[in-house]
Order: C-alpha cells, then sequence, then structure tokens
C-alpha cells in the first residue's frame, strides 16, 4: 500500500514539473509584427495580455506596430 501511495505522489511530482515546464515555454514566445499583413486596426495592442505592443508613426511611413519591451 505504500509503494502505491509512493508512485502516486511520484507521478504527481512529474506531472508539476512536466505542467511548469511546458508553461515557461508558453511564456517565452516572441512577438513579431508583419507590415505586411497588418491593417492597422490597434486590435493586438487592445487584446495583447502582456501590454507590449503599441502604435507609432515611421519616419516618412504609415502607422506602425513596434514592441515596446521585447523582454
Amino acid at each position: 500500500m505504500i509503494q502505491l501511495y509512493f508512485a502516486i505522489g511520484a507521478l504527481f511530482v512529474i506531472y508539476l514539473v512536466t505542467d511548469s515546464l511546458r508553461k515557461k515555454e508558453k511564456n517565452n514566445r516572441i512577438i513579431s509584427i508583419d507590415d505586411k499583413k497588418c491593417a492597422r486596426c490597434n486590435s493586438c495592442i487592445t487584446h495583447c495580455p502582456n501590454g507590449v505592443l503599441k502604435m507609432e508613426p515611421e519616419e516618412g511611413k504609415d502607422m506602425h506596430v513596434i514592441v515596446k519591451n521585447p523582454n
């Protein structure tokens, strides 16, 4: 019976470690904006969960989306 509890505990620890690694991989994504596909609708800026996007004018060009803090 003790071996069963030990096995269940070990499986739970393995689950917690793999779940935390999976979440870490998901959070370390790199944001890039394709200006050719961007409609400049500000939708990405308002829906960004981290608030790292902003719209700025480029010299001699239209507005475009930039990443304020890539880290």
